[in-house]
């Protein structure tokens, strides 16, 4: 446990890959650039998956949404992201179902 607190602040420690400074994306120059990036192709495959580890309240649903969430960190998902894996991780499959399709939704056509 102390081991991922530590990791945490280290992570929280990184610059941000588009600036080089710790901006996390408030100003709105850098927030721009930040959901500038484009979804991974195979986001929709990963959300259904997803999806139906959550209605299993299936612990694996951790496990995915480990893989997930880095590969929306500079998207417009990115927040999202972060808030679904909590939700995932305190095991609220339920607000993390509704969540998870708040993000589908968004990246409709």
């Amino acid at each position: 446990m102390e081991l991922k607190r530590l990791i945490t602040a280290v992570e929280n420690l990184i610059p941000c890959s588009h600036c080089r400074s710790d901006c996390n994306g408030k100003t709105p120059q850098n927030k721009a650039a930040h959901e500038d990036a484009p979804l991974p192709e195979d986001i929709n495959e990963k959300f259904v998956a997803l999806d139906a580890l959550l209605v299993q309240n299936s612990l694996r649903a951790k496990i995915l949404m480990a893989e997930i969430t880095p590969l929306l960190k500079s998207t417009a998902l990115a927040t999202p992201a972060v808030k679904l894996e909590k939700q995932i991780k305190r095991f609220d499959f339920k607000t993390a179902r509704q969540t998870l399709k708040e993000m589908e939704q968004s990246i409709r056509p």
